[in-house]
């Protein structure tokens, strides 16, 4: 019994250790970083926009406050030219009350002075038909002097009625302006909490990166090691696999295959720390590609030798090579410049 549960405890521990370097290798979590600076972009755009709208509704303010200028000089105007015709027209009636008070009223008087002072019979005539044409003439001025005053009536409503309606647009383009006053407001609120929460997303990423570097420096070999090869079984083929005595025993093909050419890399950067975190051992079963999340683990084959290997670094950096293979895996597969090789990514089982 006792025995049993020693056998337990050491497959948990080993299952602990497998899981741990598995986690250290694994691409660290930056979706929720990425969704968050794409959210602080769409906040700015937003911002952008509505400020664009402001300075457009501002621009337009200007607008309409110089045409109210014009309509209020305008109004003044003709309230000025409305208070002359008005006096004029009030003289013009007292003078046409005066004459027809003195034909119709004191009517005697005038035509006497007429017989008198008249030559003779058309003389006298010609005497009545000017009085006539006077007070024609002063009618028709009357006339001439109230129509100018409908006139300038009219014009003043008009502009009244077109105050009242620029002053309604300026009391809409206040309401706008508020309101996207309110709306610039609340996104500057928002964006400013999203960029405070994007730098503790990055703060905690951080700390979270240093931890996986630091596991997996823990769990790589020392640049001094000495590794041991084993073989290993990559399911459905039947031939074995190469691989460093640290890696699993057990992988099943994926059918993601990849074909490039291989260079390798070793001496100038055995010793350094990878893009994983893990120390390069140029003697250790590893690879760097460009874009494949580290930790993940290809079969790679070159003609009749096969491997695996895990992605531990970024590279290679030079035009047209797909894999940088360590020097132990390069020894391996049987090339010491350039090869084109085959890999498919595995998964450990």
């Amino acid at each position: 019994m006792a025995r049993l549960i020693r056998i337990r405890i050491l497959i948990f521990f080993f299952l602990f250790l497998f899981l741990t370097n598995q986690l250290a290798f694994s691409e660290p979590p930056t979706s929720t970083i990425k969704s968050k600076e794409k959210e602080i972009k769409q906040l700015e755009l937003d911002l952008f926009e509505i400020q664009r709208e402001i300075n457009s509704l501002n621009e337009f303010k200007i607008s309409l406050e110089n045409h109210l200028e014009v309509i209020n000089a305008n109004i003044a105007i003709n309230y000025l030219k409305l208070d002359e015709v008005k006096v004029k027209l009030q003289r013009r009636r007292d003078v046409l009350k005066r004459r027809v008070k003195d034909i119709y009223v004191n009517g005697a008087i005038p035509f006497l002075e007429v017989i008198l002072k008249s030559r003779d019979f058309a003389d006298f005539l010609s005497r009545i038909t000017f009085l006539a044409q006077i007070l024609k003439q002063d009618l028709r001025l009357l006339s001439e002097i109230k129509k100018e005053t409908r006139s300038i009536k009219r014009l003043k409503n008009q502009l009244v009625e077109e105050r009242k309606k620029q002053a309604y647009i300026y009391r809409e383009y206040q309401v706008k302006v508020n309101l996207l006053k309110q709306r610039e407001n609340e996104k500057q609120r928002l964006l400013a909490l999203a960029n405070d929460e994007l730098r503790r997303l990055i703060w905690e990423e951080g700390e979270k990166s240093r931890e996986r570097w630091l596991l997996a420096a823990r769990n790589s070999y020392s640049p001094d090691a000495l590794i041991k090869m084993v073989q290993v079984r990559v399911f459905p083929y039947n031939d074995l696999f190469i691989t460093s005595e640290r890696m699993p025993r057990s992988y099943r093909g994926t059918s993601s295959f990849l074909y490039g050419i291989s260079s390798w890399y070793g001496p100038g950067f055995h010793g350094r720390r990878t893009s994983s975190g893990e120390i390069f051992n140029q003697n250790d079963m590893t690879c760097a590609h460009k874009t494949l999340p580290l930790g993940t683990f290809l079969a790679i084959t070159y003609r009749d030798k096969r491997i695996v290997v895990k992605v531990n670094d970024r590279g290679p950096f030079i035009p047209g090579r797909v894999f940088d293979l360590s020097k132990a895996a390069a020894y391996t597969l049987g090339f010491t410049g350039l090869a084109y090789v085959k890999a498919e990514i595995i998964e450990p089982e």
